[in-house]
């Protein structure tokens, strides 16, 4: 979903040269983003800081990753 997740859990329109339909992969990086904050879905990220399991929160635009221990 996030290659560069730091940035992409907050700008999720935000693409990279991999994406092969950059339209397409915003609009599914976003649905992904909405989903995992609606239903609190407890998700593990790669490069981000310690501890690398958290949960998404989208307040208006300003959509956040809070990272949680285990």
């Amino acid at each position: 979903m996030a290659s560069i997740a730091p940035y992409q859990f907050r700008h999720p329109d935000a693409g990279i040269a991999f994406d092969i339909d950059g339209a397409l992969a915003a609009q599914t990086r976003q649905a992904i983003v909405e989903m995992v904050a609606t239903d609190r879905v407890l998700v593990a990220v790669s490069h981000i800081p310690f501890p690398e399991f958290g949960h998404q929160v989208v307040k208006s635009r300003a959509n956040r990753l809070v990272t949680t221990a285990l």
